[in-house]
């Protein structure tokens, strides 16, 4: 599956979910509060035909507060052409582009995915899942995804990164995440 694939999949998919967040009477700017807004701490395999697993993804979703539809989400993926993993962060839509998102993980160095395309499911910021990035979400147990709504505000989504690396590897023989 290509990232246009995925990131179009992923927009369709989620578009009704965001219409309905957007609809809600908490909005993403009251979440720049110091209380991070919970994850829910489950990678989700998510497969077009699962006897094969040929275009299988790995799903987080967080939301403002928990039972709440979903206002951010990652996804790993793999390129069906060149077979390199991939991420895509998806935030709400109005959040500030110019920084990017910022993901942190188990405190350390941070990475920088710069958002590439919004639709009306969000927007959607992609980065190489490989080398130092990958080793970092395989062996960390926590990540920090900044995300802003203002220059000088931005919203913190935790990511629980524990059962990762073993969902990663049961996609290996299938070429998938």
């Amino acid at each position: 599956m290509t990232y246009r694939r995925v990131v179009e999949a992923l927009s369709r998919a989620l578009s009704v979910l965001f219409l309905l967040a957007a609809l809600m009477p908490v909005s993403l700017a009251h979440a720049a509060s110091p209380t991070p807004a919970p994850a829910t701490g489950v990678w989700i395999a998510k497969c077009d035909d699962e006897a094969s697993r040929a275009s299988c993804q790995l799903v987080q979703y967080a939301a403002l507060r928990l039972g709440e539809a979903p206002l951010f989400m990652v996804t790993i993926s793999r390129d069906a052409k060149t077979g390199k993993r991939f991420g895509i962060v998806t935030a709400p839509l109005r959040v500030y582009l110019a920084p990017g998102v910022r993901i942190v993980v188990d405190r350390k160095r941070p990475f920088k995915a710069a958002f590439e395309l919004c639709d009306e499911a969000g927007c959607h910021a992609g980065f190489r899942f490989e080398g130092a990035v990958a080793d970092a979400f395989r062996k960390g147990s926590r990540a920090e995804i900044s995300v802003w709504t203002a220059k000088d505000k931005a919203v913190v989504f935790p990511l629980a990164l524990n059962g990762l690396s073993a969902a990663l590897e049961t996609f290996e023989g299938a070429k998938n995440p």
